[in-house]
């Protein structure tokens, strides 16, 4: 069996994981307006891509 290999510390995976996790608070975030755990979770992911332009520049 052969393992695939996955580059987790690229680029291109984290700007994927980033944007997998704001999509998925946004989803969550239209069904329960209340929650105010996740839309804290939200910003501070928000803030952190914002903030760090650098980080996906190579």
């Amino acid at each position: 069996m052969k393992k695939k290999k996955k580059n987790r510390g690229s680029v291109e995976f984290q700007v994927f994981c980033f944007t997998n996790k704001i999509r998925k608070l946004t989803s969550h975030l239209k069904l329960h307006k209340q929650d105010y755990a996740s839309r804290r979770g939200l910003r501070k992911n928000s803030r952190k891509t914002s903030t760090t332009p650098g980080l996906f520049i190579k």
